[in-house]
């Protein structure tokens, strides 16, 4: 490279000569050298020199007659750009005149008029028009342009990614793509007419007053044309002068590696990709992808070692594919020009453009939620308190005395109604958000995770319908997540459910053998699942569901043992307030009777009759299978008379009332030639069976009973009534013994029988068996529970409590489906005898 050469570089890049050959040095050692000048085919444009260019002694000074200087806006290797006013026409333009001090550089002046030329050239809105041409009174070669005020691109990046700035934002990146797209634009229509600008990079944009974009500095834009269509070539205007570009000519950080190589002949519309590239690069990262001085940038470039494409906030997919494509070493292999970066950033604009609709949306509707959910949280406070207004008032209490408790259900309800128009509105706009953009990963992920807690709900209350929808549309969003996004893993572990199962027992070598419990025929049936081995077991994996575990061993009682696996929920039986799991009694055979059945201790859900689902720890417990039978009752009694206590027994025994004189009762049972009680005839004409439940006998006759054959090691009591809950439900929270599903046929109740309705044998309904093989809970006889009532179940094991009212559970032969659930609940005095109330015993294991 000559001397002339060497110091218009040094010009164009405003670096001392010094360091160019510094540069030029550590080209030529990895192989690169400069070219030697080309020739081109003749050109029809002619440079007139008609005036003598006057040089002044002092660079500072200059004079723009005919126009006047207002002020010096800036300068470059070939130029100095002034405010000027044009007195012709009284407007302000911007003057770009050729320095001074390089005009007698050889072609400089080609170069500088070469830079109008091209740049009138270029009719495009992203484009400074070029106003005129000349030479100025004393000589020197200018053109005049519009004036932009505003910002660099460059600037904008930098005051985009300072430190001090907390104001960075993916909007913030949307205005910077769609200058970058108007910048590519620009670029597009000049490679139309196959020009190169040759200099691409952030200082080169200007971004006006108004938001109009501008790429500047056409001063070393090159004309090419493809020859055999095969690659591109440079074509000069002057071809009587040699070329005054030399490869070298742009900015090292922002240069092809064709470019930076110096060979000319593989210099073409695809080296402008690059460069447009390797700007946004730095509009994603606010980094240089090959930073550092020039030296060092190009020794980075040739190596290709890159900066990496990471930012403050995660790329776009489409922005960095883009990046990729237009950054290719091979220049084949990058697009084939600007225009078709435009495409593709259009649709990422475009895209992004619905995607700030979106997520508009889905802001508004982040803030619903928490309102919601705090109104659903006051309106069930103002539920309780209601409840507790009402619950000591009588039901035959004066209407004025409920007002108050009436007065705070409505709120309540109101307060719910509001709550669930807030969630509704909610899922539309997020559902809103995905019209606009499909692919919206938080309005997918709120969406998943309110589908999901619709989905628990469901499955609490057992509406099959409500979780086949909610898990299909949880699926759904789940599935739209991007895969590495923690919240789809959840989702996903949710929905798979896998739990895990702890089972522990007094003595060694117990074998656990497992079924599912599944519907068949609609009703809950138990399907063998697999025999896990012997106790103890710690935290073995399980599918979600519920589960019937049998744990057996020689010379002890099978025990029974349902558990309800949550998703991803862990089954043990430690206690509340305890850290260790509480070992499952085993009894030997001859500690139990037949009619006597182990409830081991645990957990269950209870369902009251108001609806209300709670998970309730009960001590273990053991409770009669079958309710007392007219036959056991008959040896009470006359158990009693053979010990001399017959006022006592006959106060025990069943009797009706006789007529519509409610002082009158008549005895149901009869007494033989002996004085011992005996079945006969009811004053309806019905004989009793001995298998029959005892019918019309009080809460305290049922005391009685229960004292009498009570002994230290068998204490027998009334079950409390969550004992008796559980004991029929099992621990899945079931509405029936045998499932989620009533037919007539399962239990003794109003339609079971198109004969007479009548009780039935305790024997009979084998189908209305809980999961431990207690019988009658659905039908046939509801039966007194020790507890006093309360509005809500409750666990006391106080035998002391007083109350007027006593709980009766379930349903009996005389009443419709709707009293069959196991939630319902009813109270009675305790002096009350009724046809259609029973009772069997329990009593609580002490620890």
């Amino acid at each position: 490279m000559n001397d002339i050469q060497l110091q218009a570089m040094a010009f164009a890049y405003g670096i001392s000569e010094e360091t160019l050959r510094s540069i030029c040095a550590a080209l030529e050692h990895s192989g690169w050298h400069p070219p030697q000048p080309i020739s081109t085919e003749e050109s029809t444009i002619v440079i007139s020199n008609d005036k003598p260019i006057q040089i002044p002694k002092d660079s500072e000074e200059i004079d723009l007659s005919p126009f006047e200087l207002i002020c010096k806006l800036g300068e470059g290797g070939m130029g100095k750009v002034y405010r000027v006013r044009d007195t012709r026409f009284n407007r302000t333009l911007a003057l770009k005149c050729i320095r001074t001090d390089i005009i007698e550089i050889d072609h400089s002046i080609t170069r500088f008029i070469e830079e109008a030329q091209f740049t009138s050239q270029l009719q495009h809105p992203g484009i400074i028009p070029v106003h005129g041409f000349g030479q100025l009174d004393n000589g020197l070669y200018y053109f005049t342009m519009k004036e932009v005020q505003g910002r660099t691109l460059s600037h904008m990046i930098n005051e985009l990614y300072a430190p001090e700035n907390k104001l960075l934002t993916y909007q913030s990146l949307h205005r910077m793509i769609e200058i970058f797209k108007q910048s590519c634009s620009a670029v597009s229509y000049a490679h139309s007419n196959g020009i190169i600008h040759c200099d691409l990079k952030p200082s080169n944009i200007m971004i006006g007053s108004f938001g109009e974009v501008y790429v500047l500095d056409w001063g070393v834009a090159q004309k090419v044309f493809h020859k055999g269509g095969k690659r591109s070539h440079i074509q000069h205007p002057h071809s009587n002068l040699h070329s005054t570009f030399t490869p070298m000519m742009g900015t090292p950080q922002y240069m092809a590696p064709e470019h930076a190589t110096g060979d000319l002949n593989k210099l073409c519309l695809q080296s402008d990709v690059y460069s447009l590239g390797l700007i946004l690069f730095q509009i994603l990262t606010g980094k240089v992808t090959y930073g550092g001085d020039p030296v060092d940038a190009l020794r980075r470039l040739k190596e290709d070692e890159r900066e990496s494409l990471e930012g403050p906030f995660p790329i776009p997919d489409l922005l960095a594919e883009i990046y990729t494509k237009a950054t290719q070493r091979e220049p084949l292999k990058r697009y084939l020009n600007a225009g078709e970066m435009v495409f593709e950033l259009t649709e990422w604009l475009d895209g992004a453009q619905k995607e700030a609709k979106a997520q508009a949306l889905v802001v508004h509707a982040s803030s619903l939620l928490p309102s919601a959910t705090a109104l659903r949280t006051k309106s069930e406070i103002l539920f309780k308190e209601s409840q507790k207004a009402l619950e000591n008032i009588s039901k035959a209490a004066p209407e004025e005395q409920k007002w108050k408790g009436w007065e705070i259900q409505s709120k309540a309800q109101s307060l719910l109604l509001e709550a669930q128009k807030k969630e509704v509105e909610y899922t539309n706009l997020l559902h809103g958000a995905l019209s606009h953009f499909p692919d919206h990963t938080q309005a997918h992920s709120l969406l998943a995770q309110y589908y999901e807690n619709e989905h628990k709900k469901a499955e609490l209350d057992k509406d099959h319908s409500a979780v086949q929808r909610t898990e299909a549309l949880l699926l759904f969003h789940t599935d739209a997540l991007p895969e590495k996004i923690p919240s789809r893993v959840r989702h996903l572990n949710y929905i798979k459910g896998d739990g895990a199962l702890t089972i522990t027992t007094d003595v060694e070598d117990v074998q656990v053998e497992i079924f599912r419990y599944e519907e068949k025929n609609r009703r809950i049936q138990t399907i063998h699942y697999k025999t896990l081995g012997s106790t103890p077991i710690y935290e073995h994996p399980i599918p979600f569901g519920d589960y019937l575990v049998l744990l057996k061993k020689s010379g002890y009682r099978t025990v029974r043992y349902p558990v309800h696996i949550t998703r991803l929920g862990h089954w043990d039986t430690v206690p509340p307030g305890e850290d260790l799991p509480s070992p499952i009694k085993m009894f030997a055979n001859h500690e139990l009777e037949e009619n006597e059945q182990y409830v081991p201790e645990g957990w269950f859900l209870s369902i009251s009759d108001l609806d209300e689902k709670k998970s309730i720890w009960l001590p273990g417990f053991i409770i009669k299978k079958n309710p007392i039978t007219n036959k056991e009752y008959l040896a009470f009694l006359n158990s009693l008379l053979e010990e001399g206590r017959e006022e006592e027994a006959i106060r025990n025994a069943p009797r009706a009332q006789q007529g519509m004189n409610p002082n009158k009762e008549v005895q149901i049972y009869g007494r033989d030639k002996t004085g011992r009680f005996c079945l006969k005839p009811d004053p309806e004409g019905d004989l009793w069976e001995e298998d029959w439940p005892v019918l019309m006998v009080s809460w305290h006759n049922a005391m009685a009973f229960a004292q009498y054959y009570s002994t230290p090691q068998k204490p027998w009591r009334l079950p409390y009534e969550l004992e008796w809950e559980k004991s029929a439900r099992g621990t899945d929270g079931r509405r029936y013994p045998w499932g989620d599903f009533f037919d007539a046929s399962r239990c003794c109740n109003r339609y079971s029988s198109e004969q007479r309705l009548l009780p039935t044998s305790v024997y009979n309904f084998p189908v209305d068996e809980s999961p431990y093989l207690v019988r009658g809970l659905a039908g046939n006889c509801s039966e007194w529970c020790f507890d006093p009532y309360n509005i809500h179940p409750t666990l006391s094991f106080d035998q002391t409590a007083v109350s007027e009212e006593r709980m009766c559970r379930g349903g009996s032969w005389i009443h419709q489906p709707s009293s069959l659930k196991l939630k319902r609940r009813i109270s009675n005095v305790p002096y009350a005898r009724l046809s259609s109330v029973g009772f069997r015993l329990a009593f609580r294991i002490p620890k």
